[in-house]
């Protein structure tokens, strides 16, 4: 019996001591967890508990907002800007209520908000406050529910298309949190001009002036193309002290033309606030500004926001290295940017953008054309049937190989006047023109070989398609027309052609014959005809006459 009593009593003091644990509880802060969502980056963040939550005994729905202590002084002189110093020289109730009414009684906008979460955290970090937790983006962390700073922490120099920023979160009443993360980049665009030498245009000048910007272009060797990139800045720029921006372009064949930079802030030249860099040995171009803030107006205003738009203007020649055909010859930007609010050192990278700079090549091969009895056809029928290679007999499908001539191109100029495309090319069988555009030519046989009759000009367009809008610009087509728009290059669909393409190796092959035999000079106009002929009539009239006299004498005698 004494037995049982002691047990009764002991379970009658474990119940008292469980319902004081339970009615303790009511009283603590209660839990949560908080999940930050990254888009599976798995950064870093700093979480600052800067106000706990407490829920009421009797409806544990209700809760109110405590400052913690460690962050009260701090949290003061941010909303008052006054200096930490001066906070703790108040009462602590005082700037209880003064924070909480600057929370709950101000109306706060997103811009706002966002200064005072980055004027709070760099105040912090002055501080040398350690976070009160630390989280892992994707990874669900328990912890307190309250009113929390979180900050990206990520190392991010170098980085590709990241930034840090900080957020304030309220976590009362829920009990699973997902805090997701906006990450502000910048974006870049980059273009290059498309201009054609050979269009006729009627307003010349404004048509050069403003081109038609695309993914892709094609120019001739040693031309000069304009290129533009368009930059933006990240959305948060306000929470930077200062800002580094570049744009940095990597050059395949190309050379940057020196003076040709201009750069725009939302339509404004502010060119000479940038610094250019061009290292001819890598190809590479460099156009920077330590801090955009440091570009101001007249009224020494600062001229980017987070709308702005900053455009990069500048020419590139196309090398005598230029690649032919569909491999192209790319030109890739992209832009480095301040990406930590809080470490002003700290840069990052976009992803890059490239535009595909087109050339193509005309081949000529010499051949001494058939007689018309041989019944030679005027092309294979076939692309199969095409080679190109020189046999040992020097023999091609069109005949026999003819050295000794000479070929000059000729292209259409915007006024329609054709001009020489480099100097008459000599010597051999074969003669190539690297690195010609699209638009209007004209082949001239400007030296004819010993022996043989010149070859006829021949005037034809090259066209090329290729994509415009794409992230990486592919060459489509290239062919050749006549100058009454039919295409004159061999195809399945063309079978008698003057023209054969490869559009892997960008080119343009045809074969000119020549024909033996000479066609004898005559001088004089068409009067010096007029008069041989007449003299014919005359000559012929007076044998008629004679004939007739010779006649009537021979009657009379008989």
């Amino acid at each position: 019996m004494k037995h049982l009593k002691r047990i009764i009593s002991l379970l009658i003091v474990m119940i008292i001591v469980f319902g004081m644990a339970i009615a303790g509880s009511a009283d603590t802060t209660p839990k949560g967890s908080i999940t930050v969502n990254d888009k599976g980056t798995s950064g870093n963040y700093a979480g600052y508990l800067i106000m706990y939550s407490t829920n009421s005994r009797e409806d544990t729905s209700r809760f109110a907002y405590t400052a913690n202590d460690k962050y009260i002084d701090i949290i003061y002189s941010t909303i008052k800007n006054v200096s930490v110093a001066e906070a703790e020289m108040l009462e602590s109730d005082v700037k209880h209520e003064q924070i909480l009414r600057y929370l709950e009684n101000v109306e706060l906008n997103d811009n706002d908000m966002r200064s005072f979460a980055d004027k709070l955290y760099r105040n912090i970090r002055n501080a040398g406050l350690e976070p009160d937790e630390t989280f892992i983006g994707e990874k669900k962390t328990e912890t307190t529910q309250g009113y929390w700073l979180i900050a990206d922490v990520t190392d991010l120099d170098g980085a590709l298309n990241n930034s840090n920023s900080v957020i304030i979160i309220d976590t009362v009443g829920v009990e699973d949190i997902e805090v997701k993360v906006k990450k502000s980049i910048p974006t870049v665009v980059n273009k290059v001009a498309e201009t054609n030498d050979s269009a006729q245009r009627t307003d010349y000048v404004s048509t050069y002036d403003e081109p038609q910007w695309q993914d892709g272009a094609d120019y001739d060797i040693t031309d000069e193309m304009w290129f533009k990139v368009t930059g933006t800045v990240a959305e948060n720029i306000s929470s930077y002290e200062t800002y580094f921006y570049s744009f940095h372009v990597q050059m395949t064949n190309m050379t940057f033309v020196d003076n040709s930079v201009k750069v725009f802030i939302d339509g404004k030249n502010y060119t000479n606030r940038f610094t250019v860099e061009w290292n001819e040995q890598e190809k590479k171009l460099k156009v920077f500004v330590d801090d955009l803030f440091s570009i101001r107006d007249m009224n020494d205003k600062v001229v980017v926001n987070a709308d702005s738009k900053i455009v990069l203007k500048y020419k590139a020649t196309l090398d005598e290295t230029a690649v032919t055909g569909s491999d192209g010859n790319p030109n890739v930007a992209y832009l480095e940017y301040s990406n930590d609010p809080y470490d002003s050192e700290s840069t990052g990278n976009t992803s890059s953008d490239t535009v595909i700079v087109f050339t193509y090549k005309i081949i000529v091969n010499k051949v001494i054309g058939a007689k018309a009895s041989d019944d030679e056809p005027e092309s294979p029928d076939t692309v199969e049937t095409f080679d190109p290679i020189e046999t040992g007999d020097n023999i091609t499908p069109y005949g026999k190989r003819l050295n000794g001539a000479g070929f000059t191109l000729y292209k259409m100029n915007a006024l329609g006047v054709y001009e020489p495309v480099g100097e008459e090319k000599r010597g051999g069988s074969i003669f190539e023109f690297y690195g010609i555009d699209a638009g209007t030519y004209k082949l001239v046989e400007s030296t004819v070989p010993d022996g043989f009759n010149k070859s006829d000009d021949i005037e034809f367009v090259v066209v090329s398609v290729y994509d415009v809008e794409s992230e990486y610009s592919q060459l489509r087509a290239l062919y050749a027309l006549d100058k009454n728009n039919k295409n004159i290059t061999l195809s399945e669909n063309v079978q008698k052609g003057v023209f054969i393409a490869d559009l892997n190796d960008g080119s343009l092959m045809t074969y000119v014959k020549n024909y033996s035999g000479t066609n004898m000079p005559s001088t004089g106009g068409m009067g010096t005809v007029l008069i041989y002929i007449l003299g014919a009539v005359l000559f012929i009239g007076s044998l008629i006459l004679l004939v007739i006299k010779l006649r009537k004498k021979s009657s009379e005698k008989q």
